[in-house]
């Protein structure tokens, strides 16, 4: 699939290939920076890294723990995450996935990025990053915010329409990688509360994100572009959610 042109839309972008309103950026900066050699990384939903292969350079280097840490950790259904170049070791989530293979009081970072959205028992999810986390390990996720005009229009539209509608949007998702959304966590006041609930201390971020019209041409892109930059912090697109497990 062709690469839209971002530069036409975000100048910046010509200068590392990096937008200023890119979460990518400060999502990971802020992981890497809670993160030494010797910590000890788990990615849930690790996937095949199918979207660290859309970027290049820093951006990709930047997605990376591989190499800057101990060991780095993949969890997902399936075993095609063991394609992952970007993990370390690969372990298989067995039936309903409610119980991960990862040992107690072995993780220094957890993570998912836009995993938690797709996650229907998400006080479990959260009760097994608790549990995996060492004393004052931080458990950190990236996920749609539920007001945002692209999570409202997929709660519309049913999910087996939603690998068509990607298309003509120009995202670069593969049909096996669009998955049902339930949007549990999804909201800043409510990721606040389940992490209070399990016993993190929390921060949470809302981040506005790029256009997401971006992939059907310039003039779709400059609008998505203005729909970001005028609407409130309550309609951002990205929650960046960071907690640190708490006694």
């Amino acid at each position: 699939m062709k690469q839209p042109d971002y530069a036409r839309v975000y100048p910046e972008y010509a200068f590392g290939k990096v937008m200023a309103c890119d979460g990518s950026l400060q999502f990971y900066s802020r992981m890497h920076a809670l993160v030494k050699p010797d910590s000890r990384v788990l990615e849930v939903g690790s996937g095949t890294g199918f979207h660290r292969e859309l970027y290049d350079g820093f951006h990709r280097d930047m997605h990376v723990f591989r190499g800057k840490v101990q060991h780095v950790l993949g969890i997902d259904f399936g075993d095609e995450g063991a394609k992952n170049t970007a993990l370390d070791e690969f372990r298989e989530l067995k039936g309903a996935g409610k119980e991960w293979p990862v040992e107690s009081g072995s993780v220094d970072l957890c993570f998912c990025d836009w995993v938690i959205e797709h996650v229907e028992d998400v006080d479990g999810f959260f009760q097994e990053a608790r549990r995996v986390l060492k004393p004052g390990g931080h458990f950190c996720f990236r996920t749609p915010n539920r007001f945002h005009y692209s999570s409202m229009g997929a709660s519309m539209i049913p999910a087996r329409l939603h690998y068509k509608v990607r298309q003509i949007l120009g995202h670069p998702h593969t049909e096996d990688d669009v998955f049902p959304t339930y949007y549990r966590a999804n909201t800043r006041w409510r990721c606040l509360s389940l992490y209070r609930r399990h016993k993190f201390a929390p921060m949470v971020i809302a981040h506005r994100g790029a256009s997401h019209l971006l992939g059907m041409g310039y003039v779709p892109g400059v609008l998505g572009k203005w729909m970001e930059e005028l609407s409130p912090s309550f309609f951002w697109h990205e929650i960046h959610a960071f907690g640190r497990a708490v006694e």
